[in-house]
């Protein structure tokens, strides 16, 4: 590995989890990838050879972390993030924003894409329902699979905007732990039920508009997306449908096999 060069990999082993970085050593690089919640001199060990490092962090720490808060007291989660937009009454041009300002296809109401038109606004609700007491907050990313986006002509981006989401709570996460390092704060990868239903239509009973392998595919897209963005636990939540719930957690154990 060259000096300037470094390369994240995470391996995950049933409910288990290492996470291996390679990171330049000649000038003293610090990993690029390691989470918040996670300190130096908590590293199992550190293995060097004169030209770069192998850092292995110890599969307990961030489980036990999560683990020794609940066992301490119930942790609090944020509310609803759509109500807390619409507070802010966003117009079409907010949706948009610089980046889709000539995008095809109307986007008020697509409270997702924010977290890239309008990071401040998303950020900004993060940082009330924390100051609220919150332990838990929920990415901006409820609407972010490739169903639900397609409605709007942004599946190319479901990724980015599941990763952004992350991103961003993360940093607003890690500001509010610095001030208050006895009381982390966790991310959950909101996770929607998508706009369809695989088991039930009621206006056509024997007409389903995806199929089993396209929802999972969809939801593999925005999980691997929220974990590359770095969520402490991902939330599939509002379910209205067993079978498409069946086909999140379909989708969530295979991107960890």
């Amino acid at each position: 590995i060259g000096k300037n060069d470094n390369i994240g990999v995470m391996l995950r082993n049933c409910n288990q989890f290492i996470e291996v970085f390679f990171a330049a050593s000649a000038i003293g690089a610090r990993p690029f990838n390691i989470n918040y919640r996670y300190k130096e001199e908590e590293l199992a060990y550190v293995l060097r050879d004169s030209d770069a490092a192998l850092l292995v962090i110890d599969a307990s720490l961030g489980v036990s972390h999560q683990d020794q808060r609940l066992a301490e007291r119930i942790l609090f989660l944020d509310g609803a993030m759509g109500t807390m937009i619409q507070r802010y009454q966003p117009t079409e041009a907010d949706y948009r924003g610089d980046r889709f300002r000539s995008h095809h296809i109307d986007l008020k109401n697509a409270g997702d894409v924010l977290v890239l038109t309008q990071p401040k606004m998303i950020a900004e609700i993060h940082r009330q329902y924390l100051a609220a007491g919150a332990d838990i907050i929920e990415t901006d990313s409820f609407n972010a699979n490739l169903i639900s986006m397609e409605e709007f002509g942004l599946a190319e981006f479901t990724r980015e905007i599941n990763v952004t989401a992350a991103r961003l709570a993360r940093s607003v996460c890690d500001e509010f732990a610095s001030t208050t390092p006895n009381k982390p704060r966790f991310v959950a990868g909101s996770i929607g039920p998508t706009k369809v239903m695989l088991s039930f239509n009621a206006d056509k009973p024997g007409y389903r508009p995806v199929d089993f392998d396209r929802m999972v595919a969809s939801y593999s897209e925005q999980i691997r997306g929220l974990i590359e963005g770095g969520v402490d636990l991902l939330l599939p939540e509002t379910s209205f449908d067993t079978l498409n719930m069946k086909a999140c957690l379909f989708a969530i154990e295979d991107v960890f096999t």
